[in-house]
């Protein structure tokens, strides 16, 4: 008989919500979490893949059905009081670890039934940005550049402009985290910038009216919108979240127009699923960030109430038994 192998991350409550869908339909699932620290391959052949996670050794089979839907071991986490050689071994045990696991992914691949191929985690945001553009989708105006001159040159008739790093980095110190969002800055600001940076991402800063988060699954949007714009916290990277005062959201629907747009771009991207963030000036326009081919649904679902944890878990079903 087949079984359901869910591959996520310990903190992830929206696999939780799936399963219990899974539960109620009389379907056993395993979960293995990505980010479990005893995790590990036991072995690997043309029969069976066996792994080691904290609750016992679970064994994949051919045909059994996995959904990838988070891998925590991606994310590099840098302590501020390591030094260069214990920096350089992580880095090293986490490259390790990455290209390891690269091993049972294709074994998934040849092997068993999946609705995502795990290989789609990973999209380069300016591939993206390119794609986007080539649909129709309308993007702030963008340079990629670690040079002052260059940016003030493309830059030069933009009021704002967002800086944002190629990943999200995290630092931890004294038992806090803390990653990297986007700031914006001013052109007469980016005029005191030095003569070369580390390499960043810039884009036209849009004063939004609010903003949009869709997530796809199997060519269906569930979309958002979220009233970040009046919140000095929120406004300019509504992640850096007010919990004391969240934000005001509600469900949206886009035009349908611009929703094929988006199943176009995720069809050229071949992303099954991920989350579109999108931003709506005071005019209405819509202007294309990027897309998180992992992306977080239950802060959609929820308060929205689309129930796409059900809808996922009987996307599953159905797949199986097909």
């Amino acid at each position: 008989m087949k079984k359901i192998f869910i591959l996520s991350e310990n903190t992830d409550r929206t696999t939780t919500d799936v399963m219990y869908w899974l539960y109620y339909y009389g379907y056993t699932c395993y979960r293995i979490n990505m980010d479990d620290k005893s995790i590990s391959i036991i072995s690997i052949t043309d029969k069976f893949l066996k792994i080691k996670t904290d609750f016992g050794e679970l064994t994949m089979e051919p045909n059994d059905y996995v959904w990838a839907r988070r891998f925590g071991f991606y994310d590099v986490f840098v302590s501020r009081e390591s030094n260069e050689e214990k920096l350089q071994k992580k880095i090293f045990s986490f490259m390790e670890r990455r290209d390891i696991w690269k091993s049972a992914y294709y074994w998934i691949l040849h092997h068993c039934q999946f609705c995502i191929n795990p290989f789609s985690f990973t999209v380069n945001k300016i591939d993206v940005l390119e794609h986007a553009m080539r649909v129709g989708l309308k993007v702030p105006e963008w340079i990629v550049t670690n040079q002052k001159v260059e940016l003030l040159t493309k830059m030069k008739h933009i009021r704002k402009v967002a800086a944002k790093p190629f990943n999200t980095l995290f630092f931890s110190n004294n038992g806090k985290t803390t990653k990297s969002i986007t700031n914006c800055f001013s052109y007469k600001q980016l005029q005191t910038f030095p003569s070369e940076f580390p390499p960043m991402i810039f884009q036209e800063y849009i004063d939004k009216k609010y903003e949009l988060r869709s997530f796809l699954f199997d060519k269906q949007l569930f979309t958002m919108a979220i009233l970040s714009q009046k919140d000095k916290k929120t406004k300019i990277d509504f992640r850096n979240y007010n919990h004391e005062k969240p934000n005001m959201v509600c469900p949206y629907k886009m035009p349908q127009s611009y929703e094929k747009k988006l199943l176009h771009l995720s069809k050229r991207l071949n992303l099954f699923s991920g989350s579109f963030d999108i931003l709506v000036d005071n005019n209405d326009e819509f202007h294309f960030l990027e897309v998180n081919p992992i992306g977080q649904f239950g802060m959609v679902s929820i308060p929205c109430n689309y129930m796409i944890e059900k809808f996922i878990a009987e996307y599953i079903i159905k797949q199986m038994t097909q």
